[in-house]
């Protein structure tokens, strides 16, 4: 099986050795690499062109990716794979189909899915321990310095894995009754979203849960405070039962 890391640094591995992010041929090839692999598909010349030149694409630009493509093989070959077999010219396009793969973001992602299966079912333990697998991956930046939409899409979607893992953790260190580490990983998904309401529900609880009644009336009135001001509008019903129930308190007197 080839191993390939594309958040972070990109890297693959295999059972002959690893090629790191420094071994592939420059930053174009390890555009071509990640497009590739992420695509699942035929990706095509103008596609590849329109990511690793932008407008500013050279006049020769068809002749330039064959020799990329050659040199991505041979880093395959490096690590113990067929790069010919597995990096596959089509019409008009390129394919990278390993016959086995494990890729980092792809196993971040099934992870998160089972952990949120696992918080629906009251796994608390099994939830945490996916979420971690999620949240170790997504942590790491994703082609930072691409200015391409389809790089930025992508690092929105991880971004958006990174907050859903990081709610998993807290709900299960909240169910586990762990208060300092669910109000960490609160405060950790409340830095990357500020506005995203079941965050600082968590916080609250958190805070509650560890007898820091102040502390939690406190974090409510700032979010709602921050919510009043940047858009214009006050906590759901949900997050004001929250706040009424566990807190011992009526907003509206």
């Amino acid at each position: 099986m080839l191993k390939f890391y594309v958040a972070g640094r990109v890297q693959i591995e295999g059972p002959a050795g690893v090629v790191t992010e420094h071994e592939l041929p420059g930053r174009q090839g390890r555009l071509m690499l990640v497009r590739l692999l992420l695509a699942r598909g035929p990706v095509t010349h103008e596609t590849l062109a329109d990511l690793l030149w932008g407008s500013d694409r050279p006049p020769s630009w068809t002749a330039v990716l064959s020799p990329l493509a050659s040199r991505l093989r041979g880093a395959l070959d490096t690590v113990g794979a067929d790069g010919r077999k597995i990096l596959m010219a089509r019409q008009g396009a390129y394919e990278l189909a390993p016959p086995s793969r494990w890729v980092d973001v792809e196993v971040a992602t099934r992870a998160l899915d089972r952990a949120q299966g696992h918080v629906d079912r009251s796994e608390w333990e099994s939830a945490w321990a996916d979420a971690a697998v999620a949240t170790a991956v997504f942590r790491r930046p994703f082609l930072e310095d691409v200015d391409h939409a389809w790089a930025a899409d992508l690092r929105g979607v991880y971004a958006d894995g990174m907050v859903r893992a990081l709610s998993c953790v807290a709900e299960s260190w909240l169910q586990l009754g762990r208060w300092s580490q669910a109000e960490a990983a609160a405060d950790e998904a409340i830095r990357l979203d500020p506005l995203r309401e079941a965050a600082h529900r968590h916080r609250i609880r958190a805070l509650a849960g560890a007898g820091n009644r102040a502390r939690a009336l406190r974090a409510y009135r700032e979010m709602e405070e921050r919510l009043v001001h940047e858009l214009g509008v006050g906590p759901s019903a949900e997050t004001e039962r929250l706040f009424e129930d566990l807190l011992g308190v009526d907003d509206s007197a």
